[in-house]
């Protein structure tokens, strides 16, 4: 958090890089309309064209990836 004086006044501002605003901003849309299905959002990106195959190709090989470093 940080702050600057504007007379009299502090202004207080709280920072967060872009990508943490993102994800919660996601998380609350997959919560409202997707009833916490992150697949479900994901199969209507892919039906909805908003993911293109090699999208879809990307996603799932980080996927593959973070699977094998968990050791799933």
């Amino acid at each position: 958090m940080s702050h600057r004086v504007e007379g009299r006044t502090n202004i207080y501002t709280v920072f967060e890089p872009p990508t943490n605003m993102a994800a919660r901003a996601v998380r609350q849309i997959i919560d409202r309309f997707c009833n916490g299905s992150v697949e479900r959002l994901l199969a209507g990106m892919v039906d909805s064209e908003v993911i293109d195959s090699r999208e879809l190709k990307d996603l799932a090989a980080k996927i593959a990836r973070a699977k094998a470093r968990k050791g799933d």
